[in-house]
């Protein structure tokens, strides 16, 4: 043993690269572990069950991975405190007694308690999640784009309808009924006026306005959330209600919806959905309306709030603003209602009349251009 290799291992280096190793073991399973969790949220938003079953399969396979790694980390630590002891013993040791130290003992990490610590603790973690993986596993390539991590998909709504037990009816944004602008608007006008006609409700929320669609005469009512609490309290609120049985609520992404799949709608009702989407995504909006419509279908568009507003979501909107969305793609508003009696604009129970001066609402109507 030459006089470098002696002062190294007199300087600490081999407990200290062991420790090392323990660490870096200790964060990676920490970081899978974590994209376990992610995986396992992205299946419940996956577009179909095929995208689901696959996320879900690929969360085991990390779940495994991660308690894998978390074995090595412990055997790690049990090889970290061998080499501690050997540290101790050979530290004041001359260069020639260090190499008969060397030379008759086992290495540390072939030492009876590391293996025992090995074999033990990945006996226990292949115990606890079903299996062990030392390989990472491959990310799956799913059939469907999933998009849960864009700004329109915030997981902000889960938290809001899953805190406290569940959210209210009649609070925050929960209107605890029909909206009052759609009420009006079917009252004014038959949208449904022939047989097998469908509608689309994206961010749905309880399904309150799916309901009152499908009341009115549409054979077909899909009603659209992300948020899995959300879901689950429309169709407990549609459940056994009149009408209902025309009511399909899907938990999912608005913008995974695909037309060749899902099929098109006569008519998307958007009721506050776009200003609850992070301004970025706005175009994105447009261009899945576009997808999403029938030929001949119309779009109606609850703008609201309108006002000066910081932030948000809710954000700001306006009536300008929407245009300049659906405009350039080829829409043209056929009917635009700016000055709604107060009674009629979108407020929830609790709120007195007078709210509506500082958040305002407007109907328009949207149908594309004829190509002609």
């Amino acid at each position: 043993m030459d006089a470098a290799v002696t002062q190294l291992a007199r300087s600490g280096a081999i407990p200290f690269l062991c420790g090392s190793a323990a660490g870096c073991f200790a964060l990676y399973s920490a970081k899978v572990a974590a994209a376990a969790g992610q995986w396992r949220a992205v299946s419940v938003k996956a577009a179909t069950d095929m995208d689901s079953a696959l996320c879900t399969s690929h969360s085991v396979a990390l779940d495994q991975h991660a308690a894998s790694c978390c074995a090595l980390t412990v055997t790690s630590v049990a090889s970290t405190a061998e080499a501690i002891v050997d540290y101790r013993n050979y530290r004041h040791c001359s260069q020639e007694k260090l190499a008969t130290y060397f030379a008759t003992r086992r290495p540390f990490f072939a030492r009876r308690s590391v293996l025992g610590t090995a074999v033990v603790s990945l006996a226990l973690s292949a115990s606890l999640v079903g299996g062990f993986r030392l390989i990472a596993p491959q990310q799956p390539l799913l059939r469907h784009t999933l998009r849960a991590s864009h700004a329109g998909a915030s997981p902000h709504w889960e938290k809001l309808w899953g805190q406290d037990g569940g959210l209210p009816k009649g609070s925050r944004f929960d209107v605890a009924g029909e909206s009052l602008p759609l009420t009006a608007e079917l009252k004014r006008r038959n949208h449904a006026p022939s047989d097998g006609m469908t509608a689309l409700v994206p961010g749905c929320g309880r399904a309150y306005d799916a309901l009152a669609l499908a009341r009115h005469g549409f054979d077909k009512v899909v009603a659209v959330d992300l948020s899995p609490a959300a879901c689950e309290a429309a169709r407990e609120e549609i459940s056994g209600s009149s009408g209902s049985d025309c009511v399909q609520v899907r938990c999912g992404d608005f913008f995974a919806l695909d037309p060749a799949r899902d099929g098109t709608y006569d008519l998307i009702w958007d009721n506050t959905f776009l200003c609850a989407l992070e301004p970025e995504v706005r175009e994105r909006w447009a261009a899945q309306m576009k997808a999403l419509l029938a030929p001949g279908g119309e779009i109606i568009t609850c703008v609201f709030p309108i006002g000066e507003r910081e932030g948000g979501p809710p954000f700001a909107m306006s009536v300008p603003l929407v245009r300049a969305l659906l405009e350039p793609i080829g829409f043209e508003a056929t009917l635009v209602q700016d000055q709604l009696p107060l009674e009629e604009q979108h407020r929830r129970p609790g709120d007195k009349l007078e709210s509506v001066l500082t958040r305002g609402t407007a109907l328009v109507t949207w149908r594309l251009k004829s190509q002609d």
